[in-house]
């Protein structure tokens, strides 16, 4: 029988994979399109780099994952993008 267990129980090697791409996502989104096309763009990365920090962040900690170093590069390529924001959120408020 067919069926998608290997995504639905989120295995280490499958989040810490998808994690290093949801943060390659986010560093494109937040400095090729957030400085060229618009604003709401680093909106998006920001969703996305906290989305690769979660999945990195959870492949990290599961028992028997040989792919911690993969998890890791997901999460410091999302929390880039998501930490920038959050700066710049806090400094434009102060400001």
């Amino acid at each position: 029988m067919a069926t998608s267990t290997t995504v639905s129980r989120g295995n280490g090697r499958t989040l810490a994979n998808v994690s290093v791409a949801l943060g390659i996502l986010a560093i494109l989104a937040f400095f090729g399109l957030g400085f060229t096309v618009g604003d709401w763009w680093f909106v998006v990365a920001f969703v996305i780099g906290v989305a690769a920090v979660v999945m990195g962040w959870i492949a990290r900690n599961r028992p028997g994952n040989d792919h911690r170093r993969m998890a890791t590069i997901g999460i410091v390529l999302g929390a880039v993008p998501a930490v920038w924001f959050l700066v710049y959120i806090i400094v434009d408020s102060i400001a």
